[in-house]
């Protein structure tokens, strides 16, 4: 299985793989590999200073479950959150914890926080939200011949939308470090820099979309 039908599969595992979690609930729609939620949350658990203690009485989660993500860890680091949900007696409440309490220490990433690398392009967070809306908004003559993308990537990032992240883009076929680079470097131009850059709004996906690419200031 390709790394992009892999991520399709993401929502569906995480809404029906919790008969352990022993609480009802429902997970965080917006945990996804890329998101800035997703990304706080990898860091946080793959970083050594996040001990038991940590998960069982901070966050808090259940015991059980705060001592098989720290037993999973020491085998190997979690790279996504699908395996962070294969954790046993990790679910939507033990998910809907941990995101709540990165929102209350400040550790996901936004604005110009750099939310990660994706295909060798690093991205902040406001130039990840710029990104996916272009890709997701502009037609495929934008994406073509005025990114300008390959023509093969123009038409797979067409046919995969809703495109929900960072992660989903890379792993759209076709999309490589090049693409990737464009895109951001077409989507996103902070409003200081702008006019030095020479930017216009000459194109009609620009000139509709104008703060998806300029930030407030």
């Amino acid at each position: 299985m390709n790394r992009f039908a892999a991520l399709l599969l993401l929502l569906p595992a995480l809404a029906c793989n919790h008969a352990y979690d022993g609480v009802d609930g429902e997970v965080q729609l917006n945990l996804l590999d890329g998101s800035p939620e997703g990304v706080a949350l990898l860091d946080f658990l793959d970083d050594s200073s996040t001990t038991f203690e940590v998960l069982d009485d901070d966050v808090p989660l259940n015991r059980r479950a705060a001592e098989n993500i720290v037993a999973q860890r020491a085998i190997t680091p979690f790279q996504t959150v699908a395996e962070v949900d294969d954790v046993p007696w990790v679910g939507p409440s033990a998910l809907n914890a941990l995101v709540d309490h990165l929102l209350a220490e400040d550790l996901v990433p936004s604005g110009g926080d750099l939310l990660g690398v994706f295909d060798d392009v690093a991205f902040t967070v406001d130039e990840a939200d710029a990104a996916l809306a272009l890709v997701n908004d502009a037609d495929f003559t934008v994406l073509d011949d005025e990114v300008p993308l390959n023509r093969r990537a123009a038409e797979n990032i067409v046919a995969a939308r809703p495109i929900a992240t960072l992660a989903f883009l890379e792993a759209v076929p076709q999309v490589g470090p090049s693409a990737m680079l464009k895109i951001r470097d077409y989507s996103f131009v902070p409003r200081s820099t702008a006019s030095s850059a020479g930017r216009t709004e000459s194109s009609s996906w620009m000139s509709n979309h104008r703060t998806a690419w300029v930030p407030a200031g």
